[in-house]
């Protein structure tokens, strides 16, 4: 891999400094030869000795032949390397682009692929370091901040974590939906899609905090379906199916990253259109993926002083929960948490539950989406008022008059 080894930056930097060596070799040493049969040379004619002046003329013309070689050294490699050039067509010559034009290049080239921050502040401290009146100077400080919009998000991307994902995350999907250039927007979000991947955070991209935006002033889906919805805004019920099948997928089938990706994609992907799913009171949902019928009308009460009271297509509390579970699982089924002993959070200051656990009261039961220990609050996911971002304390205590328990979920999940 010739090729690669030489279109490597680092390799051009050291080539470089074996450049500079072999160019005080080609000079010096002969200069050391030829002085030193000189001497030697010197030496004979004041000794008057035929025989030392007859070694003596060897001597010297074997330095100044030793001196002649090694001076053509570095022009016989570089003969070398062009015919190596010539033969296969992309072999790229070391010594020729071992120089600053060549090691930019160089590091401009993996900026191309990576867009690493590394990279490109070293790239951008070589061409700093050009003479103001190099005429390729200005040319690679354009080339250059060409990419620095592109680093700046890879950079973020790759301090994402668990702790700064919900606020880091919109912002860094925003800036890769604006980026023009096709080839280089597929990169980076391959890039992003690989990083909450392999760190297993939360894939749907959509921000686990009540008091984000994107949630506020929501209207409840009533009176249209979530089909009709979707194909308003271009997209399909198995478009979001599919969306929350690879959430699960990317978090791991069977993990608590993978429920609550689920239940994130179908919260995200509502409010992203300015709704949330309604209450509906025995509302489940044992399948795979969405209900496509979810926010039509599915009847009215009987006719009282009041009127008519309308029922629109959802879930409550526990069938929210239960579908989160099941496409976490990839399998439908009911009452998850029916079985699992209660862990009684009174007086608690740490987190003792974990995401995709359940906290549960008398009537109701949410879903665990995040733990934020710096409010000491568990972030959930709740059929209540719709489908909305609540908080509940550490201990429990909420509303002033409601206890909630933690029901684990440890013998469900793989992790």
């Amino acid at each position: 891999m010739i090729l690669g080894i030489c279109n490597a930056p680092e390799v051009l930097e050291v080539m470089k400094i074996v450049k500079i060596v072999i160019q005080i070799i080609k000079i010096a040493v002969p200069i050391i030869l030829i002085v030193y049969g000189m001497i030697t040379y010197v030496r004979a004619i004041i000794d008057s000795d035929n025989d030392n002046l007859t070694k003596a003329n060897k001597t010297i013309i074997n330095m100044f032949i030793a001196a002649v070689a090694i001076f053509l050294v570095p022009t016989l490699v570089g003969t070398i390397f062009d015919i190596a050039a010539v033969s296969d067509n992309g072999v790229v010559d070391c010594f020729h682009n071992a120089n600053k034009e060549g090691i930019i290049n160089g590091y401009i080239e993996r900026i191309e692929s990576t867009f690493s921050k590394v990279d490109y502040n070293k790239a951008k401290k070589y061409i700093d370091n050009l003479d103001e009146d190099d005429p390729i100077k200005a040319s690679y400080q354009k080339k250059i901040s060409y990419y620095k919009e592109y680093v700046d998000i890879v950079s973020d991307i790759e301090s994402l974590n668990s702790n700064n994902f919900s606020e880091k995350s919109k912002d860094i999907k925003n800036r890769i939906s604006n980026i023009t250039d096709p080839e280089v927007k597929k990169k980076i979000d391959k890039l992003y899609e690989d990083t909450i991947k392999d760190r297993k955070l939360n894939v749907s991209n959509y921000p686990i905090s009540p008091s984000d935006s994107l949630y506020s002033d929501l209207n409840k889906l009533e009176g249209k379906s979530i089909a009709d919805l979707l194909k308003e805004n271009g997209s399909s019920v198995s478009e979001l199916n599919e969306k929350i099948k690879n959430a699960v997928t990317v978090n791991g089938v069977g993990t608590r990253e993978a429920t609550v990706a689920a239940a994130m994609t179908l919260i995200g992907t509502l409010a992203d259109y300015g709704y949330k799913l309604p209450y509906y009171w025995g509302g489940k949902y044992s399948s795979l993926g969405v209900d496509p019928k979810w926010g039509s009308n599915i009847g009215k009460s009987a006719e009282s002083a009041g009127g008519h009271y309308y029922y629109y297509g959802g879930m409550d509390c526990s069938g929210f929960f239960d579908w989160a579970v099941s496409q976490g699982m990839q399998k439908g089924a009911s009452n998850w948490w029916n079985d699992e002993p209660k862990i009684v959070l009174t007086g608690q200051t740490k987190a003792v539950c974990k995401i995709g656990d359940a906290l549960s009261t008398d009537g109701h039961i949410a879903l665990i989406v995040r733990i934020d220990n710096a409010s000491k609050n568990y972030i959930i996911a709740e059929e209540r008022n719709g489908l909305e971002l609540s908080t509940i304390p550490f201990n429990g205590a909420r509303y002033g008059n409601e206890q909630y328990y933690c029901e684990s979920l440890s013998d469900k999940y793989s992790n």
